[in-house]
């Protein structure tokens, strides 16, 4: 199961080792390939963002990247879901997560129609019907046109922090496609 960059990653285990990934669940995976929105977020989000990583301030780069893609009330969401110092450990891993992960799956990593459809895992691919963005959507869908075996589910009343906005629901979702 991956969430949006770890997306990338289960993507790339099941190209790596198809014997052991029989099955994935994708949750609005990064936009990697991008859809035609992708050029809107970079200037609107990630421009900004990696402006202040640019000026060292990581706290500030999180704060505008999780406003981009999650809302305005993200810091709210983590103090309810993990705590009230979840948004500190997200600035103490923000760190790593903007210079390694997001290159990683953003940048360095990417996957065609052709690499694709070697993938035999069944999937299951989510978008939240209440994205700030498309791209996550559009993504979705071009994996979901690629891809051999997969599925593509809107799930209503969350975006792509929806892991976060509603678990149940996410788990109901999980348990379904590994029962199915």
């Amino acid at each position: 199961m991956g969430h949006s960059s770890s997306g990338c990653i289960g993507l790339q285990a099941a190209l790596e080792e198809p014997d052991l990934i029989t099955g994935l669940v994708l949750l609005e995976p990064a936009p990697k390939p991008a859809g035609p929105s992708a050029d809107e977020v970079n200037a609107r989000v990630l421009g900004p963002v990696m402006a202040a990583l640019a000026t060292g301030d990581v706290a500030g780069a999180a704060d505008l990247f999780l406003r981009g893609v999650d809302g305005p009330d993200h810091r709210a969401l983590l103090r309810a879901r993990l705590g009230e110092d979840a948004p500190d450990w997200l600035v103490r891993d923000a760190a790593f997560f903007f210079a390694d992960e997001i290159r990683a799956a953003a940048v360095d990593w990417d996957i065609d129609a052709v690499t694709a459809a070697r993938i035999r895992a069944r999937t299951l691919l989510v978008a939240g019907a209440e994205s700030r963005t498309p791209m996550f959507a559009e993504a979705v869908a071009m994996l979901a046109g690629w891809l051999p075996d997969a599925t593509a589910v809107e799930l209503p009343g969350v975006g792509h922090g929806m892991t976060l906005q509603d678990p149940a629901a996410v788990a109901r979702l999980v348990a379904d496609f590994v029962r199915g």
